[in-house]
């Protein structure tokens, strides 16, 4: 387990690493587990300093992540290999372990409903994240003072054979421990005994997949991509080191030029440090060739670099940091594809997200979005880019442009409105399909009139395609559009607007 909180996570690593250390260490199980204790009452008083300390708010959700992988592991540790030698040696040992056990219950419940906010779970439970905070630390402290003086119990009866045996059993069940909890499988001896070593396997294999830093995770650095890896990963090819400059030989004849390899193709150093690029072909993002929606995604990536991570969006609770995460997911992982639509499986899209976020830095990650997608990605034929990106880009960068004073409207070009004009009538459809009257939208800048819903009353929504456009995509505090209709029927919309 590594903490990601600061300098004092070190310490923290090593108390929960005490698990996993090999066999000849020599250290007594009442001391792997206290420092497993001290781990966990680190990790869950960081959830409250983060929280009231922090500007950051998800440094504080880090370390509830972390608390909760922590916990997990040695729950499931202490279940099948100390509560099982306990109930053997110690005879009046069963009332006790009976109540740990009911303990252990309800705080991988609590731990349930964390991880769901963490995860942005629709099915959270109704209690806040700082009461589950609060319930986690009085459950830990009533659980440590129970648990360390069974443990002592133990120790005093076992043989030095059996302690060293029990205390193997217990680094090797803290290897593949579960890191999430799982309050509602079975707690039978052998049925729960596999099917929580199973949830242990999934877990293992979540982790890695969402980047988290769990408990007896190791840190590995990452090795280098390749030019194969940076295609699939669909990340551009760092720029070449330039050589170092070649002294002129002795005998007055100048150098010889590097030869080009291939049949009239350029190397690296001839394209920018794009590999595959041709003289007079459009090479990225140049500002000669690019769409409409390639030139909005270098200028919100330009608007980001300006604002920096913290800067705060219209986009309730995310920061510019959020903001370019969830971008770089959209373009770069497939399977988180189907949350953005499917409202029953955001929390797949929001823990890729998270995963993005701690990949990389948020300059490395304006980089990556200003890159674009990966090479086999649709979106790089510009007409599906337009079709599918335009849309998103124009939003996304006036949700960072309006949410800093004194933003007015957007200027723009007649060819950019047509372009926005033609997205609103189809989105504008989606958005008020549920509309209690009328809605009808007219341009302010010129000819253009379009129903997008029929009903007995009707209001009209006047103002340029780009701000009818930020309406209907709920940014109304931040759209420069005029309602006009019977004040009944605009009291109707609006109220409904506002409930959606």
């Amino acid at each position: 387990m590594m903490s990601t909180t600061g300098p004092e996570g070190t310490a923290t690593t090593e108390k929960a690493r005490a698990g996993e250390r090999d066999d000849s260490s020599g250290t007594s199980l009442p001391e792997m587990i206290k420092a497993s204790h001290d781990a966990a009452t680190h990790l869950v008083g960081l959830t409250f300093t983060e929280a009231a300390t922090s500007g950051d708010p998800r440094r504080a959700l880090r370390a509830a992540d972390t608390a909760v992988a922590v916990i997990s592991a040695h729950m499931y540790a202490v279940q099948t290999s100390v509560y099982p030698m306990a109930r053997r040696r110690l005879p009046d040992s069963r009332p006790r372990i009976a109540e740990l056990c009911a303990q252990g219950r309800e705080t991988a419940s609590v731990l349930r409903g964390i991880s769901q906010y963490i995860q942005g779970d629709v099915h959270r439970p109704d209690e806040s994240m700082g009461r589950l905070r609060e319930r986690l630390a009085e459950l830990e402290e009533q659980h440590i003072a129970a648990e360390e003086a069974l443990v002592a119990d133990l120790d005093k009866a076992l043989s030095p054979d059996d302690r060293r045996r029990m205390a193997t059993a217990f680094r090797r069940s803290m290897r593949r421990a579960p890191t999430r909890p799982h309050p509602h499988l079975p707690r039978t001896a052998v049925v729960g005994s596999l099917v929580l070593r199973l949830a242990g396997s999934w877990d293992h294999i979540l982790d890695t997949m969402d980047a988290r830093i769990a408990a007896d995770g190791p840190v590995r650095a990452p090795a280098p991509a390749g030019l194969w890896g940076w295609y699939l990963l669909g990340r551009p090819v760092p720029p070449p080191v330039a050589p170092p400059p070649v002294a002129p030989p002795l005998s007055g004849r100048p150098p010889a030029l590097p030869r080009r390899r291939g049949r009239g193709r350029a190397g690296p150093e001839a394209s920018g440090g794009r590999v595959g690029s041709q003289p007079g072909r459009c090479e990225g993002f140049s500002i000669a060739c690019m769409g409409r929606a390639r030139a909005q995604r270098v200028a919100l990536a330009d608007l980001l670099d300006e604002v920096g991570p913290a800067q705060a969006t219209l986009c309730a609770g995310w920061t510019a940091h959020d903001l370019v995460a969830h971008l770089v997911t959209r373009d770069r992982v497939p399977y988180a594809l189907p949350g953005f639509v499917i409202k029953s499986l955001h929390g797949v899209t929001a823990m890729a997200e998270r995963a993005t976020m701690r990949g990389d830095t948020f300059p490395d990650l304006v980089r990556i979005f200003r890159d674009g997608p990966p090479w086999w990605h649709p979106t790089r034929f510009g007409l599906v880019d337009d079709a599918a990106n335009l849309v998103e880009f124009f939003v996304h960068h006036e949700d960072v442009r309006r949410a800093r004073p004194g933003w007015s409207g957007s200027q723009l070009d007649d060819g950019m409105q047509r372009a926005l004009w033609r997205s609103f009538q189809m989105f504008g459809r989606a958005a008020y399909r549920r509309s209690a009257v009328g809605v009808v939208a007219e341009r302010a800048d010129g000819p253009g009139r379009v129903v997008l819903r029929r009903g007995a009353g009707e209001v009209t929504l006047v103002g340029n395609p780009a701000e009818l456009l930020l309406f209907a995509f709920g940014r109304r505090d931040h759209a420069v559009v005029d309602v006009h209709g019977d004040n009944g029927v605009v009291a109707a919309f609006t109220g409904g607007e506002a409930s959606r």
